[in-house]
């Protein structure tokens, strides 16, 4: 479809190649998985000399900063190297900041006798990264939104934080919307709808919806892409396959292989025509039923 590209979209054009992605993840996971045993050992140790004391808090901080700065280091030579990815390297930013959090209390937790993380901590955890989820939007915000129907998969406590994120979308603002359907439809509002509301009746990760009339004074609800998001889900696929190996042992699955198939996933959802076609053939069997099909108003959709 035709638009204008926002700045998000420019940036996210310079995505790194597959093989770029692969190195990275092997990277940080190495790195990651060294200096955790390493924490763990100072903090368990420290925890039997002073469980509890300022002593303990004082090293695990300290031996945190050591993995922060070692990750840091190495996200910074690599992204170098890629020519520079602003939305990836948001992306790797926020899970790189959950992995620090998760790594600090389960550094507390041993030095205190406890091994592995209690559910206070998963709640906190799971609550940051719902607050991630909101922030960063595209594919991130669908995989949230995704993962919290399964308690089978993530357990309780990460589903019931992460349900919020169904019904609690903060709508992007309505004047990006209108230069996104002015674009799509090379013309401007007032020559294609009667009225248009500027607020949003829904918001969701990929897009929202609004109210509108036409012309004829049919009333109409418009469901437009939030701009650029085709190209913001590529980078967030790439950004999580990067961060797989850092938060396979916080987040329940494979991360790597959730995000390429979210990736796929998608990648038709955001087909509309598809979607215009695939309600158009389903809604003959639904005739009859407490199940109901929009109609598609061909001549304002792309």
């Amino acid at each position: 479809m035709a638009e204008t590209p926002s700045p998000e979209r420019r940036d996210a054009r310079s995505t790194p190649p597959p093989s770029f992605v692969t190195a990275v993840a092997d990277l940080l996971a190495r790195t990651g998985a060294h200096l955790d045993r390493l924490s763990l050992d100072l903090a368990r140790d420290l925890g039997e000399v002073a469980r509890g004391g300022i002593a303990v808090a004082d090293a695990a901080r300290g031996e945190w900063q050591e993995v922060a700065d070692t990750v840091e280091a190495a996200w910074t030579q690599a992204r170098a190297q890629s020519r520079g990815v602003p939305r990836v390297t948001r992306v790797v930013r926020a899970g790189l900041a959950l992995a620090a959090s998760a790594r600090w209390y389960r550094l507390r937790g041993a030095a205190a006798g406890r091994a592995g993380l209690s559910d206070d901590d998963h709640r906190a955890l799971a609550a940051r990264t719902r607050d991630a989820c909101i922030e960063l939007r595209g594919g991130v915000l669908k995989l949230g939104q995704v993962a919290s129907c399964r308690p089978d998969l993530i357990g309780p406590v990460w589903a019931a934080e992460l349900a919020q994120l169904q019904d609690r979308v903060p709508a992007i603002d309505g004047a990006a919307i209108a230069a996104r359907v002015e674009a799509e439809l090379g013309a401007a509002l007032a020559d294609r709808f009667a009225g248009f509301s500027a607020d949003a009746l829904a918001a969701a990760s990929l897009a929202q919806v609004h109210a509108a009339r036409l012309p004829d004074g049919r009333a109409v609800a418009v469901k437009v892409q939030v701009p650029g998001i085709d190209e913001i889900v590529r980078a967030d696929v790439a950004a999580l396959a990067i961060l797989a190996g850092m938060l396979g042992d916080l987040i329940p699955g494979d991360l790597g292989a959730i995000a390429g198939e979210l990736g796929r996933a998608l990648t038709g959802e955001l087909d509309y025509l598809a979607e215009a076609a695939a309600g158009a053939e389903v809604a003959p069997t639904l005739a009859g039923t407490e199940l109901f099909v929009p109609a598609v108003v061909a001549s304002h959709s792309t």
